[in-house]
Order: structure tokens, then sequence, then C-alpha cells
């Protein structure tokens, strides 16, 4: 009864999860435990047809390990009179060969020799009958044995024991033959003898002691000249097993590790008198520990493709089913199956891998395979494959188009994980520039890069080298000039590309202009640390803004973000503040359109309005679109439709549609007017997080604190990513975060929130107190006027500011030191990304694979 209700439950359990799979297969297909679980459940149930679908279905996307192999093939085997069904032999034959190429296994060559001995020496002649009709010989043993050798041989410890079943199976023919076939028999045996006499293996002398045995049993009467050519051979290797000995104890003593390993190769790759053979056996058994290691895999396929060509696909195909996250690796699929099957093979290898989003989690990993994909494409359109059609053939800008895909799709992913180098960014602007002759989409590239990735100078030095090389210098110059205007992760790197380049390119007055245009950037940028600086010290930027003069901050994302989801109320209220100018003309702005895009794509753009729209669009001074339009409408109806369309995407970029505001003079000067008008009281409060997971988010955060009820402005984390700040309305709404924060489980880490009291606002008339004014001017070090960032702040301020204050303050040390880095050239505001809570290659080979307890043994 029991057992019967704990069949039922696992008939149920299979159901729910056939119900769920391709849907979980769908969106991961790399996932291990999922394929596990399947085959658990399956196997109960005795449907060997199902259990073949669902192993099939695992291997066509990842390896598996051996011992899910000797399951595989044991329930082949216990299936009724399957050693007696040809159909079931040869089933189990290519199990066997299959997941002998999979890993270097022994254990698995000597399951497979084992199980081909027991049916050729079956006392069932059905069995025997079987076996010939699916071996289709009588002495498929022989085969059997010589692959095993082949593929084990030069593996110095254990290769050993598959070649004495070799011999001894070739000195029972031996002995059951007689005349000619002895003969012939003797000579190969000997051969057997010698090449495993010049292969290095640890047990050298008991090998030359049984061929000393061969020698006297079957060639006597010549032993001394056999064993003088025999010594011959042995004198150099022994020399090579001393030296495979050191390097074998000191393999062991690492326990197998890839440090190891990788030093094993390099010395054996020095040595000219290395086979290739040898240094593959390597590779194959540091996988067996290692197989999870793209960089392995990576050295392995580059070492193949200099020395065993034929080989390649093979093992590139081995190496994406362990490591399908791995970017590098799939680049190495794509070209070796170029390769070795032209173009559209590649082709089908890169859609494979955005179907199954492999690489999807990474811009960097998707990157890598991108460029495999210019490559290829790049390749065709030079070199047309014989007796095939050509890209160029196909479409003169079928290469720009490709190229223009994969730099789309990349920065459809996070850019959090984009390559600091812009390796694919160059690769397909250089290709479509150079190969395929079409600048306008390369230069339409490079201002979708810039766009995007915002603060990152080497895309707009770039940029610059890109239209100085195919439009201008003044081109490149204009480039550089916007560049150096704007906060980036390093403004020197711009600063300095731009001098020299106007070193090799302009004259004396530009060069000049250059300089002083340079010269002010940098003041601001000074300016902005010194505030900083004092912000540090002081606690809050507050208090900076009353030590040091202000210079103009962009507005923060969470603010535009803000913006951009406004509701219709608010939307309402915006129309009704416009100027009684304005009533009769309901005016957005809109900006972030293409620049390919005509007034009929705007028009087309505003589908919900039906009326007729005013479209007026805004100009560059060199009378180039430049992404805005203002549109007018009739009703605040209309005005309210408008709005809807804010933060739409087309084209990949994000459209913002805003309020189209006639400001008057005063609003113009803005705060100018009124230079010592007092600041409004700040009364945000931060909520302190500590606790959590490296998995987990910042909108995760933000969501445990919205529970509270309370208004969340912004959620940050600190340098190193431990440590998260929650920025709450209020004091009150702060509290409140605290309590739904503090003890809260998630992802299996509790949190700890607190909340940070020196978040709060300080007072409203007086920003900095007078001790604190001295004691941050005390703490500061004295330097030089002249020396320091601080001298170089004008004198006078423009006449619509309030007067610069000559300051004779600093940063602290460590500020200092950054300052003083900056003006000798140094890189300043580096904005990098979070290193501590960057996943590596194994935290990405355990979500896939589902298999947390390889992760040490692959650290």
């Amino acid at each position: 009864m029991v057992s019967e209700e704990n069949e039922l439950n696992d008939l149920e359990e299979l159901q729910s999860f056939m119900n769920s799979l391709s849907e979980k297969l769908e969106k991961t297909p790399y996932d291990y435990s999922t394929y596990v679980r399947w085959i658990e459940l399956l196997r109960p149930v005795g449907d060997i047809g199902s259990l073949r679908v669902a192993r099939e279905s695992m291997l066509q996307n990842i390896a598996a390990p051996n011992d899910l192999w000797l399951q595989w093939i044991q329930d082949e085997k216990s299936q009724p009179d399957a050693l007696s069904n040809p159909e079931a032999l040869a089933t189990i034959t290519d199990l066997y060969e299959r997941a002998a190429t999979e890993h270097m296994s022994m254990l698995m060559w000597q399951n497979y020799i084992e199980f081909v001995k027991k049916l050729e020496s079956s006392d069932d002649s059905d069995v025997r009958s079987a076996a010939v009709e699916a071996f289709g010989s009588e002495d498929h043993l022989f085969a059997v044995l010589q692959s095993a050798v082949d593929a084990t041989s030069y593996h110095f410890s254990e290769g050993q024991a598959i070649w004495i079943s070799y011999k001894a199976y070739v000195e029972q023919m031996l002995e059951n033959s007689d005349g000619e076939q002895r003969e012939a028999l003797v000579g190969l045996l000997k051969a057997v003898y010698l090449q495993r006499l010049g292969q290095p293996h640890a047990q050298i002398e008991s090998t030359f002691s049984m061929y000393s045995g061969f020698v006297t049993k079957y060639m006597n009467q010549d032993y001394e000249q056999q064993m003088v050519e025999a010594n011959s051979i042995v004198s150099g290797v022994r020399k090579a097993c001393a030296k495979r000995d050191d390097y074998e104890t000191e393999l062991a003593a690492s326990e197998n590790g890839w440090g190891a390993f990788q030093v094993y190769i390099d010395k054996l790759a020095k040595d000219k008198t290395t086979e290739a053979k040898e240094i593959n056996t390597l590779y194959e058994r540091c996988l067996v520990f290692h197989c999870y290691t793209p960089e392995i895999w990576d050295e392995y396929l580059t070492f193949v493709a200099q020395h065993a060509d034929t080989e390649l696909l093979a093992i590139a195909n081995r190496a994406v089913r362990n490591c399908p996250w791995s970017g590098k690796i799939w680049a190495q699929l794509i070209h070796a199956t170029f390769a070795h099957q032209g173009y559209q093979a590649a082709g089908t290898v890169y859609e494979r891998v955005m179907s199954t989003h492999a690489v999807d989690y990474s811009m960097a990993e998707y990157a890598q395979v991108a460029i495999a994909r210019v490559d290829v494409a790049r390749l065709t359109f030079e070199n047309p494959e014989p007796n095939a059609v050509s890209v160029s053939e196909l479409d003169p800008h079928e290469l720009s188009q490709v190229c223009k895909s994969c730099v789309s799709t990349a920065y459809a992913l996070s850019i959090d994980t984009a390559d600091p180098k812009l390796r694919l960014e160059r690769c397909c602007t250089t290709t479509a520039a150079r190969v395929s002759k079409d600048i306008a989409s390369a230069r339409e590239m490079w201002t979708s890069i810039c766009k995007s990735r915002r603060v990152c100078a080497e895309a707009w030095v770039l940029s610059a080298e890109f239209e100085r090389e195919y439009d201008s210098v003044e081109s490149a110059r204009n480039v550089y000039r916007h560049a150096a205007q704007r906060k980036l992760d390093n403004s020197e790197h711009v600063f300095d590309a731009w001098i020299t380049f106007e070193h090799s390119f302009g004259d004396i007055s530009t060069l000049r202009a250059a300089e002083g245009f340079i010269n002010g950037q940098r003041h601001l940028l000074w300016r902005r640390m010194e505030r900083d600086s004092c912000a540090a010290i002081g606690g809050t930027l507050q208090q900076a803004a009353a030590i040091a003069d202000e210079s103009e901050e962009p507005e923060s994302s969470s603010i535009r973000q803000s913006k951009r989801k406004r509701s219709d109320a608010s939307a309402n209220e915006d129309i009704a503040k416009l100027q009684p100018e304005a009533d009769s003309a309901k005016c957005v702005f809109v900006s972030g359109l293409p620049l390919t895009f005509k007034k009929a794509d705007i028009d087309a753009f505003f589908d919900n309005i039906k009326s007729a729209k005013d479209i007026e669009m805004l100009n560059n001074k060199q009378g180039e679109f430049r992404g805005q339009a203002k549109v007018t409408v009739a009703t605040g109806e209309e005005m309210i439709a408008a709005l809807d369309k804010n933060g739409h995407k087309v084209d990949g970029s994000f459209i913002s549609v805003h309020v189209f505001k006639h400001r008057s003079k005063e609003d113009i000067q803005g705060r100018s007017s009124f230079p010592n008008r007092a600041r409004k009281a700040v009364k945000e409060t931060m909520v302190r997080v500590t606790g959590f997971s490296s998995e987990t988010g910042n909108k995760q955060l933000e969501a445990i604190a919205k529970e509270s009820g309370g208004t969340v402005v912004r959620v940050r984390r600190n340098q190193q990513g431990d440590v998260a700040f929650v920025t709450m309305k209020s004091l009150h709404d702060a509290q409140n975060a605290a309590s739904a924060l503090n003890g809260r489980v998630v992802q299996d880490a509790t949190l700890a929130a607190a909340v940070d009291r020196d978040g709060a606002a300080a007072p409203t008339k007086e920003l900095v107190p007078q001790d604190q004014k001295s004691s941050i001017k005390n703490a500061l070090p004295k330097t030089k006027a002249s020396n320091s960032m601080v001298g170089l702040v004008p004198r006078k301020a423009s006449s619509n500011r309030r007067p610069a204050k000559r300051m004779n303050i600093a940063k602290p040390a460590h500020a200092a030191a950054s300052a003083s880095g900056l003006a000798s050239g140094s890189t300043q505001e580096k904005t990098s990304t979070d290193t501590s809570s960057a996943r590596t290659n194994a935290d990405f080979r355990d979500l896939f694979i589902g298999q947390g307890d390889i992760k040490d043994d692959i650290k």
C-alpha cells in the first residue's frame, strides 16, 4: 500500500514537472539541475524511450559527467534481451564510444573493453551472433583495444594498464597462429613494444624487461642485436621519464591543480622532443578535474588549432557544452566552424548562441561572440568561398548590417557589463568603414556608442580618431571639444588625446585654443573635487556648498527618471502653469530621437494624437538634426496624450517628452538673480543596510523599503558594494523603512538596517556651523596657491554670479593625493564597475550547471 502511494506521488510530481519543463528549458537551456531532475523522475517509471529523449536533450546543450554516462549504459543493458539484440548492442557500443571521447576516463575504456570481451567470449551463441551483427566483425575487441591505446598511451602514470591489455590480446593471437600469420604477428608485437618504449611512461623499466622476455622467446637468435636497438631508444626516454616523474610529483602535491598542470605543459612545450599528442593528453587529463574552467578550454583549443586542426571542431563543440556561459569559447567554435564548414554554418552557431541566451548576462561576453561573427563575415566578404555565393554578391551593405546588428544587440544588454576596451565597437566600426566603405553606418554606430556609454572617455577618443581618419580634422576637433565638456570617467585621457591630436594635425592657434579650453575644464573639475573633498570631511554635500563655490552639475539619473515618469495629474499641473502666451499653443519638447528621423517619423511616433500637429525639428550649429523637436498640439487632452509617450523606446533609445516651457528673461537668469537666497532645508534621511548577499539588487531593497509606505528617493551602494544606503524622503519614512528592512531574509541572507543620522539635513540658514568651518579648514593640509589646484580658480566670476572665493584650503591626505595625481596628468573621477560583487566565470558556471560543490575545486 505504501509503495503504491509513493508511486502515485512520483507520477504526480513527474506530471507537474513535465508541465513546466518546456518553459524552464526555453529560459535556461543550460541548467544542469533541470536535466538531472528530469532523468531522476523518469527512471522509476521505466520508460526507456523518454529517458533517451531526456538524456539526448541534455547532451545537446551541456556535457554529462562519467557517472551519468555509466548510469545510461546500465539502463540500456538492463532492458530485456539487450545482449542478444543487435540494435540494443549497437546503441550500448555507441554510448561507450561517445562517453570515452567526452572525457579521458581510464575507467570508461576498461569497462568498454570488458564489455566487448564478455560478448565475444559468451557461451550463448545468440549473444555472439548479435555481437557480430552489431559490430560488423568477429574481432571487434582488437579495434577497441587499438582505439583505447591511441587515446591513453601518453598518460604517463595510468596508460600502461590498457597497453598491457592490448599486448596480451596480441600475444594470445600469436600463440594461436602459425606459419606466415605467426611471423606477421611477431612483427606486429615487436612494433607495439618498440612504440611503447619510445613513449615516456612511468613503467618504462617494466616494459623494457617484458620486451627482453619477448625477444628471448621469439627472436632469440638475434637477441643481442634486438636489445641494442631497443636500448638506443630507451636511453633517451629514461631521461625524459626522470623529468616527468618530478612533474608528476608536483602535480600530485597540488591535488591536480590547474597551476601545476600549466607548469607541466609549459615545460613539455619547451622540449623540442615532446610530441604534440603528449601535450594533448595532458590537457585532457587536466579537463577531467577542471572541465568548467573556460581558460583551460581556450588554451587547449589554441594549441589544437596549431598542431591538430582536424580535431579542432569536435573539441570546440565539447568546450561549449562544458562552458556555455563563456563568450570566448563560443567565439572559438564560430572560428572553427567557419574554417571547416563555411560561413553559413558559422552563422548557424551564432544563431544558436542568441536563441539559447547563453551570454546574455554580460555585454563583454557577448562582445567576444559578436567579434567572431563580424570576423567570419569580413573574411567571406574579402575572400568569397569557392563555388559559393559571397556576402558581397548578396548585398553590398550586408557586412555593415551585420556590424550594426551586433552593436545594437550588445547595447541592449546591461551597460554595467560592458567591455572597457571597446573591442566590439572598434571591430564593427572599422570593418564597416574600411572593408564595406560604409562611412555613414560607421559614424552612426559611433554616435550611438558615445550616447550609450556616456561617461566612457575611451569611446569619445576613438570616435574622434574615426572622424580624423574618415572625415576631417575639424570633425575630430569638434568631437574632442564636445567630449572635454562632459563629466567622464577619465577626462585627462580626453585632454591628452586632444593635445596630441593638435600637435600632429593642428597649428599654433588651434593648439593654444585647445589648451585654453582644456584649462577651463580642468578648473571646473578641480573645483568639483574640492567640493567632494570637503563633503568627505564635513559629512554632507550641503556643508561643502557653504565653503566652496558650486559648479553646475547635470541632474542625477534618479531625478531624470522621476521626471520621465509623470502622472496625468502632474501633466495637468504643468499645463496649467504655462504662460498666457502659450495657452493657445500647447507644446511639448521631445529629445532622444534617432538622428535619422524626419518629420513624418515624428508624426508617426505620436500616433495617439489624431489631429494635425505642428512639428519643429531642432538643429545644431552645422544645420544637422540634433535629435530634438518641438511639437505643438491643439488641446490639453492631446498634450496629455503626447506626454504619455515619454519613456517609449525607439531604435534602442528612450524618448523623452516634456512640457515645453516658455521662459522669461528672469527665468533664464535662474538663481543667479538671487545669489543670497537661502537654500531649502534638506529633509531626506538615509537608511544604512548591510548583510545582504552579492546577488541582492538595489531594486529588491527599494521594493522592501516601499512596503513601509514611505517614499524612496534613491538607493546607492558604497564602492565595495557591501553597504547600501536607502534615501527616504523624511526621517519618519526612514524609521519605517529601517523597521521593514532590519531582520528581513533575502536570498538566504539576513539584512541589518538602521537610520543613518549623519545623512539627515543640516539647518537651513547656516549649513555649516562656525566651529565646523574652522575644524574643516584646519583638518585640510595647507598648500601653496601656485602648486595647488585651488590657486587656479578664477579671481572674478561672471556678472550674474557671486564672486568666487580664493580659498587657501586643500583636500585631506587621500583627496590631496588624488588631486596631485590629477594635476600631473593622472586619471580623475574614475567611475569603475564594482569588482567586489562582480561575477566570475565560476559563479556563472554554478548558475548554468547548478553544481555548487565543484566551486571550491575550480577556485
